[in-house]
Parts: C-alpha cells; structure tokens; sequence
C-alpha cells in the first residue's frame, strides 16, 4: 500500500536510506545494532503514527540520536525514559503538535521497549508479539459472551423450528408415497412398452451388426494387402536407403582416411622441406666455399697451364730454329758460294721472322681462347653465385615471413589470453558484487518481515480504530 501522507513518504525514503546503509557496514556491530533500531523506529512509524509534521519531526531527532550514540546501553536507557524531541528543535505550541508529539512519543516507547532478535525463527517472533492483553483481546472475551448467548438462544429456536418441519415433513412424505404409487404404476405400462421397442431394436441392430461385420472383414482383407504391399515397398526402400547410407559412410570413412593421409603427407612434407631448406642452406655454404677453394685451384692450374704453354712454345721455338740451323748448315756445307750463303742467311731470317710472326699469333690466339674460358667461367660462377644469393634471399624471406607470422599469431593468442583473463577478472568481481548485494537485500528483506511479524503478532487497534470502537471500549472491564 503507498505512504498516505508527505511524513509517510519522507519515513519510507529514510527507512531505504537506513537499508543501505546498514548493506554497506561491514565488521562494526554497534553501528549495526544502531541501524537495526533505526528501522524499528522508522517501521514503527510507518504503521502506527498519522503521518504529522510533528511526529516526523521527533522520528528525525530519535533516529539521529540513535544513530549518533550508536547504541550504546546508556543512551538507550535514556532513550526509553524520555521521547522528547532534541533540544534543537522549536518546541511545539498549538494544542494539535502537542497531541501529535505526545501520540509519537507512545509510538517511540512502543519500539523501543521490546529488545527482539528478529534473526529468530517467525514462530519465536510471533509468540513474543503475543505476550501481553490488549483491547482486541477484551473485545473477543466480550464478543465470546455475547456469542455464546445468542447462540443458545439461536438452538431453541432451531428446535422449535424442528418440531414444526418435523410435523410437515410427514404430511409431505404421505402425499410423496400415493404420488410415487401411481408414478410406479405409470412407469411399469411405460417400460413394458420400451421393452417391446428395444427387441425390435436390437432385432435391427443385429442384422445391421452383421452387415457391417461383413463390410469389416471385406476391408479389412483389403487393408492387410495394402498394408502388406507397402511394407514390402517401404523394406524395399529402407534397405536401399540403408545400402546407399552404407555406401556414404564407407565413402566418408575412406575420404577421412585419405583426409588424414593428405594431412600427415602435409605434415611431413612441411618437417621434409624444413630439413632440406636447413641442408640446402648448409650445402649452398659448403657449394660456395666448394667453389671458390675450385676457383683458387682453377686459377692455379691455369697458371701452371700458361707456363707449360710458354715452356712448350719455347721449346717449339728452339727447335724449329735449331731444325732451321741445321739446314742451313747443311746446305752451307752443300754450297760454298757466298751467294748462296747470302740467300740462306736471308732465307733464314725470314723463316725466323715468319716463325716469330706465327708463334706470335698462336699465343695470342691461344691467349684469347684461355681468357675467353676464363671470362666465361667467370660469367657462369658469377650468376650461379647470384642464382644461389637470389634462391637464399628468397628463402631467408619465406622463412622471416613465417616467423613473423608465428610471432603475431603468439602476440594475437596472447592479446586474447589476457583479455580472457580480464574478463574473467570482471565477471568474477561483479558476480561477488551481485552476491553481496543479495545477500544484504535478503538479510535487510529478513529483518523486515520479522519486524512486521513482530508488529503484527502484537495485533494493537489502530486510533482510528480505537476512536470507532470508542463506546464499546468504555464499557469494556478494566
């Protein structure tokens, strides 16, 4: 039900800011207790005042008082003596805040008299709200003495009552009994004829029975052959269904044999290639080394070449001017004319010349092919040295590449690791959070039901009530 009046509304939001508070408190019990008075004045509140000025007022200053002394046992002792509202507060002076702090002051004491554990179980509770006689319960002995008054009175009549339903009961039944007689009579002739109708109905209804047996037994034979006709088909069906699901599987359990093949193939390829990339490295550094220790020896043996070369056109050289001298001292010997040794000296010369021009062109001939061979090893060790730079280069990139890969694939997994982790961090904490806050709202949700168990086991008649019942309580024994 919502608050009826402002003061109603103002105790309702201090009774929540109460709540909170005491959710919020942790590990000090006389601030704890403090709270709980608290409420149990705000509640008091809430169900017993008018809702005046004055009365929120002295709610405020009781409230304040309690939560600023925290509890304590002397305090509380003054608190039960004195409902006065805090000296702060302008004294009231119209008749109406008179009567309105005096009406807060009984609630005050009111609540702060009981010192309940509102943690105990509802039946405890209850029974302590229980304790003592109020106007409800004077009223009920009351109402019990006038019940039991008006309810013997009430039984004599009822006899009374009796004698005469008795007496007209069986003048009815009389009247009852020559009625049913004739109704017996009536239904007798009735069924006589009903029976008549039913043989004659159940005459037709066999006959029409046996058609219909007939009609049964006909469709019947016919239902079971094409009951039969299609479970041959629907077996048909079924085991070709279950031959060509057969046919699947064993197909899918071959692809995933294969499959699995294909990815040990892989796998072993990837692990394959990785060594062979590890020893064509190692082979293209041996090959390098290989080939420039070949090109030392090369260089060498082209060398020890040339002087062979040299020594043997030297040689060459020698003997074709001593195969030339020996002719000519022949044919000197032959002819002793000067003349004729003129014309061999001359002749000489020039074959000496023509020998000297031929073995020049021979060595040039022969030096241009040797460094032709040699420009040519050259060219092909240089681009084999660039094909094997490039390949190495290439390979270097393949394998920077997959490195890098690998490492941001780590850094990614890592990334989503801790993110995980952060997450999990948040969920934990607010599922902690959630728990607590539960826990208090259930705890705090407690209180409060047994608060108003409590009030409501004391079951005291509202002023409203009592000024109804006014002249009715007057009356009543003290």
């Amino acid at each position: 039900m919502p608050p009826k009046t402002h003061a109603h509304q103002a105790a309702s939001r201090l009774k929540v800011a109460l709540q909170t508070k005491l959710g919020q408190v942790k590990g000090d019990e006389t601030l704890v207790q403090s709270l709980y008075q608290a409420l149990r004045l705000v509640e008091t509140f809430l169900n017993k005042a008018e809702g005046t000025e004055g009365e929120l007022e002295a709610l405020k200053s009781q409230v304040t008082r309690c939560i600023a002394n925290k509890g304590s046992s002397r305090k509380a002792a003054s608190a039960r003596t004195s409902f006065r509202p805090a000296k702060a507060a302008t004294p009231p002076r119209s008749a109406e805040k008179v009567k309105a702090v005096s009406k807060t002051q009984d609630i005050m004491f009111a609540a702060q008299k009981p010192e309940i554990d509102f943690t105990l179980p509802p039946i405890a509770i209850e029974r302590k709200g229980r304790t003592h006689m109020n106007e409800y319960g004077k009223m009920a002995i009351l109402a019990d003495q006038r019940y039991e008054n008006e309810r013997l009175q009430k039984k004599k009549n009822q006899r009374a009552q009796q004698m005469m339903n008795k007496a007209e009961l069986e003048f009815q039944m009389q009247e009852n009994q020559l009625r049913r007689l004739e109704e017996i009579k009536a239904k007798d002739v009735e069924r006589k004829e009903m029976m008549i109708k039913v043989e004659t109905w159940e005459k037709e209804a066999e006959e029409q029975f046996n058609v219909h047996l007939q009609k049964v037994a006909k469709s019947k034979v016919e239902r079971k052959q094409q009951v039969d006709a299609k479970l041959a088909q629907v077996k048909a069906e079924h085991e070709y269904d279950r031959a060509e699901d057969q046919r699947i599987l064993q197909a899918a359990n071959v692809e995933t044999v294969e499959l699995e093949k294909v990815k040990a193939a892989i796998a072993e390829r990837n692990r394959n290639e990785l060594k062979a990339t590890h020893h064509e490295n190692l082979s293209k550094v041996q090959e390098k080394m290989r080939l420039k220790e070949q090109e030392k020896m090369h260089d060498i043996l082209i060398w020890k070449q040339g002087e062979q070369l040299a020594l043997q056109r030297e040689q060459q050289r020698v003997a074709a001017r001593e195969k030339i001298t020996a002719r000519a001292a022949k044919m000197a010997v032959m002819s002793d004319s000067d003349n004729v040794k003129a014309r061999e000296a001359e002749k000489r010369r020039k074959i000496d010349e023509r020998i000297e021009r031929e073995q020049a062109n021979f060595n040039r001939l022969e030096d241009e092919k040797v460094a032709i061979k040699q420009a040519k090893k050259k060219q092909m060790k240089v681009e084999m040295l660039t094909s094997l730079d490039v390949q190495l280069k290439e390979k270097e990139k393949v394998l920077h590449k997959e490195l890098q890969e690998k490492h941001e694939l780590a850094q990614t997994l890592e990334e989503k690791f801790r993110d995980y982790e952060q997450k999990e961090a948040v969920l934990k904490a607010l599922k902690k959070h959630r728990n607590y806050k539960h826990g208090t709202e259930v705890y705090t949700q407690i209180i409060d039901d047994a608060q108003k168990r409590y009030v409501e086991s004391q079951d005291h008649m509202p002023d409203v009530e009592k000024k109804l019942q006014r002249t009715f309580l007057e009356a009543l024994p003290t």
